[in-house]
């Protein structure tokens, strides 16, 4: 053993400072040796035929000849640290030092000890990068990949293209952006959700130029929706003519005088003439007798003008009232209209007039003539 000492200026034929054959064991700990020569090889130690030899913490500096260690069926156990390697036999040359020894190159990592040859435990492993020196392969960031063995270095790893996304440390592949989201930068750990007001119904996309607006008379207030399914409809009676919408406040309640039926709807239609509608309303109602809408839209119907009268669901005022009769049953309608009282006469006492009674139509109680049906003169009849 030669234990905790520098060891300087020793020469030999072969074997500088040690030359062992046959040997059951040699343990050096703590020692440097420096400027050992040798004329034939290995400056420093001549191994032949050595059953166990152990190096920890040797230094081995400036020693001249073409090699520094020569081994001859002797292998050497090294204490070097992880992520570094030593060969264990044959010839070893230059300055080196235990347990610093030899960096796992680049792309290549190194987790067990006695590693002797330059590939160490392997290649690093795929979605990670192994820098020189490395003893467990570190991980390639989120929202990024790396598919191949031997990445060297954080600059291999593959930044996620647009529409990808990799929230996990360390993976081969990166992940589409599912339905309703997207990502617009490379190396993005997360995809953004599509905008309120409508959906992204494609995976995998790069840009929200891939969101397609809720259609009029609908809204969506969510985000990261993924189909038309999420664009809720405005409820009837009410309409939205905006495309996009993001809550129920684009839904406005019908104007008095339209309406919309059904969910949905972009517009409100105005109810048709002789019908009418409040505010909010999804269905027209008639207008009562008595009363008309002579134009499309309204919003209340307009009582007939004294002392004319309508059926239910009336555009105009078209015969008289009750106990009035019309006088003359050719009259233009729009004349009677303008002009109601030149028309419809009051009812001759003691006759029944109701509703669209016409002279010809007057009702005679029993016991009362006329001279005939275009006389509104009612005469009682004598007793003889």
């Amino acid at each position: 053993s030669i234990i905790g000492s520098t060891v300087t200026g020793c020469s030999a034929w072969d074997g500088g400072v040690v030359w062992a054959e046959n040997s059951e064991s040699l343990s050096i700990a703590g020692v440097d040796f420096i400027n050992n020569t040798a004329f034939g090889s290995s400056s420093v130690l001549y191994l032949d035929n050595v059953k166990q030899t152990s190096i920890i913490d040797a230094s081995f500096t400036g020693n001249n000849v073409v090699s520094v260690i020569q081994t001859i069926n002797s292998e050497i156990d090294w204490a070097c640290r992880l992520g570094r390697w030593m060969p264990t036999k044959g010839a070893v040359f230059g300055d080196f030092s235990a347990p610093e020894c030899n960096l796992c190159p680049d792309g290549y990592f190194g987790n067990t000890s006695g590693l002797a040859n330059s590939s160490c435990s392997g290649q690093c492993t795929k979605g990670h990068f192994c820098e020189a020196g490395t003893a467990d392969p570190e991980p390639c960031p989120v929202g990024t990949r790396m598919p191949a063995l031997g990445a060297a270095s954080n600059e291999s790893c593959i930044p996620c293209a647009p529409g990808q996304y990799q929230p996990s440390a360390g993976e081969e592949e990166c992940l589409p952006c599912a339905a309703g989201s997207f990502s617009p930068d490379v190396g993005l750990a997360a995809c953004d959700p599509c905008p309120r007001g409508g959906y992204c119904g494609e995976a995998g996309a790069a840009t929200r130029m891939v969101w397609e607006p809720c259609l009029a008379g609908s809204f969506n207030p969510a985000n990261g929706s993924n189909s038309s399914a999420a664009c809720e409809l405005c409820p009837a009676g009410t309409a939205s003519a905006t495309r996009g919408a993001e809550s129920s406040e684009t839904c406005s309640p019908c104007r008095p005088g339209t309406v919309a039926a059904t969910a949905g709807r972009a517009e409100c239609a105005s109810c048709e003439p002789g019908t009418f509608s409040v505010a909010g309303s999804d269905s027209c109602s008639e207008c009562a007798a008595g009363t008309y809408a002579a134009n499309p839209g309204q919003g209340e119907c307009v009582p007939c003008p004294h002392p004319l009268s309508s059926v239910n669901g009336s555009t105009t005022c078209s015969f008289c009232m009750a106990n009035f009769y019309l006088r003359n049953t050719s009259a233009d309608p729009g004349d009677m209209f303008t002009s109601p009282t030149e028309f419809c006469k009051p009812c001759p006492p003691d006759a029944d007039c109701p509703d669209n009674t016409t002279l010809s139509s007057l009702v005679l109680p029993r016991g009362f003539w006329r001279a005939s049906p275009s006389s509104a003169v009612l005469t009682e009849c004598r007793l003889f």
